[in-house]
């Protein structure tokens, strides 16, 4: 059974909606597990909070990627900017459990720097150790939060998922904010590709163009996605 609920603006819907599934938890005392899928930060960390049983699932950018850290030191000139970024980089990965950016505050170029070595769902080509962790947390948790983006990353999983689970399952699904949902799944499943993307594939592979592009096709024939490729750099 559905249940669709239209509430005005503030946080007392928020909390009667805590209320009613820990109610619900305790009433059933049993494993179902329960997806929460919300639009802003600001509310997930609200239901983060108020559900101590719960645990956040961000989505697999959010975390780096080893590999393509190792890529970006490899390459045959640097920046300053990129030498200093990779420093506070590799002091970071020492320490983290997680991988998370959000452990970290990055600034102005740092950003940019960021798209280079995070994990990225064509880019990176092994397991995502950080990645895959969070996935196998969740699993265990009986509440899981996560944004809309994530639901789509969940609903249809890209072949190469970071090793983790992407079939990950659930009992009862509660869609918050659901007038973002459409646009973010739209998003979430619109691959934007540039020039300057395809090009920092090849120099990072140092392969063949064509076998690239053979690649690129394969991927996107695998998954489901709407694609849109442009000459702009400003997605990059």
């Amino acid at each position: 059974s559905s249940l669709l609920i239209e509430a005005g603006v503030g946080t007392e819907k928020y909390k009667s909606l805590t209320s009613a599934i820990k109610n619900h938890l305790n009433k059933k005392k049993n494993h179902e597990k329960i997806l929460i899928t919300i639009y802003s930060e600001e509310i997930e960390k609200y239901l983060h909070e108020a559900l101590p049983e719960s645990m956040i699932l961000k989505n697999t950018d959010r975390y780096i990627s080893p590999e393509r850290y190792k890529s970006l030191t490899e390459q045959k000139s640097h920046t300053h900017a990129e030498i200093a970024f990779m420093l506070k980089m590799l002091l970071w990965m020492e320490k983290t459990e997680t991988g998370l950016v959000d452990e970290i505050t990055l600034y102005g170029d740092e950003y940019n720097l960021w798209e280079k070595v995070n994990h990225n769902e064509w880019l990176s080509t092994g397991e995502n150790a950080f990645a895959k962790n969070a996935h196998e947390n969740a699993k265990n948790a009986k509440i899981v939060i996560t944004n809309q983006r994530k639901l789509a990353e969940m609903l249809y999983p890209m072949e190469n998922s970071a090793g983790t689970d992407a079939k990950f399952s659930f009992d009862h699904l509660i869609v918050l904010e659901a007038d973002h949902l459409e646009t973010e799944l739209q998003e979430a499943l619109t691959s934007i590709y540039t020039l300057k993307n395809i090009e920092r594939k090849i120099s990072e592979e140092f392969r063949n163009p064509f076998t690239i592009f053979l690649d690129f096709w394969e991927f996107f024939t695998k998954n489901t996605f709407r694609i849109r490729i442009t000459k702009s750099c400003q997605m990059y």
